[in-house]
């Protein structure tokens, strides 16, 4: 059964009823070439003003939807965003929530998101994809470099350390200011011996996250007190490590867990050594997440939606792809700091 839709100036044109319209339909209702239809609605050619207003209200009372994969294809592209996350970080809740604020960007301008992995047959092959984002490099990662000389935009997720390696665009969080305000925080509190506890991994937020901690203790007067676990020994190693700090000699009244799940193997470890969090010992965390918010007590840690700083590297990555004039660095604005239980009460108090 055929039905016909009634356009503005007298024209009507039948078209099957379940099939939508096409370029071709808008072409004829407006009396024009598929050609001009294609420069109209793209924006493109040189067309008189009346004549694209004219074909884009046909579009738009025919109801026409333009198919997103066959405009990637007139524009050269893919349609795909790649994501690469290092295998030895898909452990931890962060990247998959980074993974979907990315998802969710790309798809509100109708490109794919991809994740690429260092395995398979044939780990050079990048043309599927019209960029990349690279999450975290971390050195020696021989796929990072494989993906920032392959000559796809690559927009990394953090600074890459790799020497020589110099992505399109590296958008970074401001994690110094917020670890700063996080380590005044517990000094306001009362603490005057905190550690740092983390994992071993040579990324650029875990190199900061220690710098900044050392440069602030050195400011303050206080010896620093670094304990790396590494990875394939958490969470059982981060326990063993808090609670070796906290039976030792001259135990920290503070501990900051640099990294995602670290604050909880903390607060483990401190009920087995005896310790009241929140009140004889403070514990906060680098990265915030659901089970932070929902242990007892509640854990106060340094707030980055990871789904926030997905979506704005996919954005950024999608103004590349546009032919924006998009800075080689870009800052994140400054983290705030989710207060909880953990820091709640004065030590001693």
């Amino acid at each position: 059964m055929l039905r016909g839709r009634r356009i503005s100036g007298g024209l009507t044109e039948p078209r099957p009823r379940d099939r939508p319209p096409t370029i071709v339909d808008i072409a004829r209702a407006a009396g024009v070439s598929r050609t001009t239809v294609s420069a109209a609605l793209s924006g493109k050619g040189r067309l008189s003003e009346a004549t694209r207003a004219r074909v884009r209200e046909v579009a738009e009372q025919l109801q026409y939807v333009a198919n997103p994969s066959a405009r990637h294809l007139q524009a050269g592209r893919t349609g795909a965003i790649g994501v690469y996350i290092s295998e030895m970080l898909f452990r931890f809740g962060f990247y998959m929530e980074f993974v979907f604020g990315a998802a969710l960007a790309a798809r509100s301008e109708t490109f794919a998101l991809t994740v690429m992995t260092a395995s398979g047959p044939s780990p050079t092959a990048v043309g599927h994809v019209d960029g990349a984002i690279v999450v975290d490099p971390v050195i020696g990662d021989p796929y990072v470099r494989t993906l920032i000389e392959s000559g796809v935009p690559v927009v990394a997720a953090e600074r890459c350390l790799e020497p020589g390696l110099t992505p399109r665009v590296t958008i970074e969080t401001d994690y110094q200011g917020a670890q700063r305000d996080l380590l005044d925080h517990l000094l306001a509190r009362g603490a005057r011996r905190p550690a740092l506890i983390g994992m071993e991994m040579d990324i650029s937020v875990g190199h900061r996250l220690d710098a900044i901690y050392r440069r602030w203790c050195v400011e303050h007067g206080i010896e620093p007190c670094i304990r790396k676990v590494p990875l394939d020994r958490v969470p059982a190693g981060l326990h063993d490590a808090a609670r070796e700090l906290l039976t030792g000699p001259q135990p920290p009244d503070a501990i900051l867990g640099a990294g995602d799940g670290v604050a909880l193997a903390v607060q483990a470890a401190a009920r087995d050594a005896g310790r009241t969090v929140g009140r004889d010992l403070l514990t906060a965390s680098s990265v915030d997440s659901e089970p932070l918010r929902l242990v007892t007590p509640s854990i106060t840690a340094i707030d980055a939606p990871p789904r926030d700083i997905g979506r704005d590297a996919a954005r950024t990555m999608l103004d590349v792809l546009r032919d924006e004039d998009v800075p080689a660095e870009l800052l994140r604005p400054k983290p705030t700091i989710a207060l909880r239980e953990s820091t709640a009460g004065m030590l001693g108090g």
